[in-house]
């Protein structure tokens, strides 16, 4: 195994720790809505998976595979917050998963293109 994988999936495993957690009184949530979002809670998972999908693309160059993968972890993480108390399945987030998925596999694909100018 590849030992560039060991931080995406410790990564994974701290997402997972995270949506296990029926209150993150940590975290602040303005619950402002523009164009029918939650807006913090969309970029906070913009950002959250946007660091996954940094991670993932440091570890291996199969662009399609990986946006499918984070996609995919996206979904399941939604769908594993379903069954935790207090804690909601929400498509929004779904789609904030998908976005900062392919956006830090996106970013990084580009970083590393313009250094191969």
């Amino acid at each position: 195994m590849n030992k560039k994988w060991i931080p995406a999936g410790i990564y994974c495993l701290f997402i997972f720790f995270l949506s296990s957690q029926q209150n993150l009184f940590w975290i602040h949530r303005v619950q402002e809505e523009v164009f029918g979002f939650r807006t913090s809670s969309f970029i906070y998972h913009i950002i959250e998976y946007a660091i996954l999908g940094i991670l993932m693309r440091w570890a291996s160059n199969d662009t399609i595979p990986l946006m499918l993968f984070t996609s995919l972890y996206g979904v399941t993480d939604e769908i594993h917050q379903w069954f935790v108390p207090f804690r909601v399945l929400s498509p929004y987030d779904m789609l904030a998963n998908t976005i900062g998925g392919v956006l830090g596999i996106y970013l990084v694909g580009m970083r590393r293109s313009n250094h191969a100018l």
